[in-house]
């Protein structure tokens, strides 16, 4: 484990220990309608650029980072965000929802590839990657050819 999965995992430990009623039940997040549907959404979701491009294999640092998605989860978070140009964020984020799966999960991810049939197959690829059925949103990265994937 390098300093900076170090660090993460130490961040992630103290706000879960820090959490003001963690044990008892699921703390009261801050949460605003989506205005096209009304369902309620917790204002902070998790972002995986960087920190959770740890590589393919499982490993401490994988494992660590299952452990952040965990302590999100269970603290009342559901908006977790990646991109295919992560790294391994996506096969890590999936390889940890196998673990432990989550209900309430809001899934998002990006698309950002070139033309119809390639940004088809990374959309496939990345809910392959995540073990989700759909996605709840998918966004367009970088604005590349975005016309394409409406």
């Amino acid at each position: 484990m390098d300093r900076r999965d170090l660090l993460g995992f130490l961040g992630a430990a103290c706000a879960t220990a820090a959490w003001p009623g963690r044990a008892q039940s699921a703390p009261s997040v801050n949460a605003r309608a989506i205005p096209a549907s009304g369902e309620r959404m917790p204002v902070v979701g998790l972002g995986t650029w960087i920190t959770f491009d740890v590589g393919a294999a499982d490993s401490p640092a994988r494992r660590a980072r299952g452990n952040i998605l965990r302590a999100f989860l269970a603290a009342g978070g559901r908006m977790v965000d990646s991109s295919p140009m992560y790294g391994s964020s996506e096969a890590v984020i999936g390889a940890e929802l196998a673990r432990a799966p989550s209900k309430g999960l809001f899934a998002a991810t990006k698309v950002w590839t070139v033309g119809s049939l390639p940004g088809r197959r990374q959309m496939d690829s990345s809910r392959a990657l995540w073990g989700v059925a759909r996605f709840d949103l998918m966004q367009v990265h970088n604005l590349r050819a975005w016309q394409e994937h409406l």
